[in-house]
């Protein structure tokens, strides 16, 4: 009695279809898993890339503001700010999705940014925006990419005047 006969005739079709069937399940799996890592690094990098370029922005912006020596808008424009500093004279704009400052792109992906004046006792200015009352400047500055969207707000206190 021989229980352990081996098969020398190979393998059958059932078993090799259910090989293949088996072997189609794990790597139709093992992609799955693999395509949604992708998109979760992708919307992470995504996520990292607006953050950074409004925070570059955002910090410059800030920083230039503090030494405005005068205000050049005619009015209290909310998309456009250009003011002198003792260095050099600024202006910084939206075009398109893109954050300029004196021709020169400091931050992509921008949706919307937004001047607010402020005054001596910090209530909405709503004078003429070069009057030498404004005391402070808050910027709203909203990126996005993708799906992802982001706004920071920073504040700016005018040092010389």
């Amino acid at each position: 009695m021989n229980f352990f006969r081996v098969n020398e005739k190979g393998i059958s079709l059932t078993e090799v279809l259910i090989f293949l069937l088996l072997s189609v399940l794990v790597l139709g799996a093992i992609y799955n898993l693999f395509s949604g890592s992708l998109t979760i690094w992708q919307k992470g990098e995504d996520i990292a890339d607006i953050q950074n370029e409004a925070r570059f922005a955002m910090d410059k912006m800030v920083k230039e503001i503090r030494m405005i020596k005068t205000i050049n808008n005619n009015e209290t424009t909310q998309t456009v700010l250009s003011f002198t500093t003792p260095e050099e004279t600024v202006t910084y704009q939206q075009q398109d999705s893109k954050l300029i400052r004196n021709g020169q792109i400091i931050a992509r992906y921008v949706s919307n940014i937004r001047f607010d004046y402020f005054g001596a006792n910090l209530a909405t200015y709503t004078g003429s925006a070069y009057n030498a009352d404004v005391r402070l400047i808050r910027i709203n500055l909203t990126v996005a990419k993708g799906d992802e969207e982001r706004t920071l707000v920073g504040e700016a206190a005018i040092r010389n005047r």
